[in-house]
């Protein structure tokens, strides 16, 4: 079989054929190999994650609270449910969690209450109880279990101003008050 394969010749054009390709095989470099090119995607991911994940929490502060819940009432707003009973209102709190035996300061039980909801922060709900005082402005009390914050404010009021609101914030009992709403006079003594 071998003398019979050997008695074939060989076509005369076939090695100038060859010739005239001229491919160069040259071998590849590692780094451009896609085996590489993916390990080293999946490590940048993987550090991506890492960072994430090992990112320090925010902690639980109350200014924290305090500046998420006037940001809230400026920009995410919304009633869960509209209604001017209060009974009715703490009714649908309590369904969700939140805190619904919260006292209401002498100076909103005055105003027309218009609704609220239940809101959530790092996971513990806060009631949203939400009143109109008089010229289509609101004033909203944000009521949390004051064992959320690692520094609750303490029983005596204080004021200050959170971006475009005004607030008073206190606890009472088990409870951590935040009362929002625009800038007027006399806010303190008018709304508490």
């Amino acid at each position: 079989m071998r003398a019979k394969i050997r008695l074939i010749e060989v076509p005369t054009h076939l090695k100038a054929a060859l010739m005239a390709q001229q491919r160069l095989v040259r071998p590849a470099i590692w780094w451009q190999r896609p085996v590489w090119l993916s390990a080293a995607a999946a490590v940048v991911m993987l550090l991506g994650l890492a960072g994430l994940w090992l990112k320090p929490a925010r902690p639980a502060r109350f200014a924290n609270f305090q500046a998420r819940m006037v940001s809230t009432a400026l920009r995410e707003y919304r009633m869960d449910l509209v209604t001017n009973d209060m009974r009715q209102l703490r009714q649908f709190i309590a369904g969700k969690g939140a805190p619904a035996e919260y006292q209401l300061p002498k100076g909103l039980e005055k105003l027309q209450l218009t609704g609220g909801g239940c809101l959530q922060w790092r996971s513990h709900p806060v009631a949203m109880v939400c009143f109109n005082r008089g010229d289509d402005q609101m004033i909203f009390l944000f009521v949390m279990k004051r064992s959320a914050l690692k520094d609750p404010p303490a029983d005596t009021p204080q004021v200050a101003k959170v971006t475009e609101l005004q607030t008073v914030s206190w606890t009472q009992g088990e409870y951590t008050y935040v009362l929002a709403g625009p800038e007027e006079p006399q806010f303190l003594r008018k709304y508490l």
